[in-house]
């Protein structure tokens, strides 16, 4: 059941990498133009952030689910998930 596992962190790592693109090429140069205000980029900004934590919190279950047969084995994948998540936002995507 490993490469369950595995795809559970690669489809967080893409929301990740799809999450800095977004914040980095298209909110924040939109910012310089008319039409969004940089209010509007920090709040995409928190809301990107919650819901990466959402979402590496219930994949985190999920992966243990699948890769030990028990939720409560999902917690580790879980802390590990919203710990890669904070420092990624916080370093790439600067939430705070």
């Amino acid at each position: 059941m490993m490469p369950y596992t595995f795809i559970v962190y690669v489809a967080f790592f893409v929301f990740l990498f799809i999450t800095i693109i977004l914040t980095n090429i298209f909110f924040t140069p939109a910012a310089t133009y008319a039409f969004m205000s940089l209010t509007m980029v920090e709040e995409s900004k928190v809301i990107l952030f919650r819901m990466g934590m959402a979402e590496a919190f219930l994949s985190g279950l999920v992966a243990g689910k699948m890769g030990e047969g028990a939720v409560s084995g999902g917690l580790k994948h879980s802390v590990i998930m919203l710990t890669i998540g904070y420092l990624i936002f916080v370093k790439f995507v600067g939430v705070f």
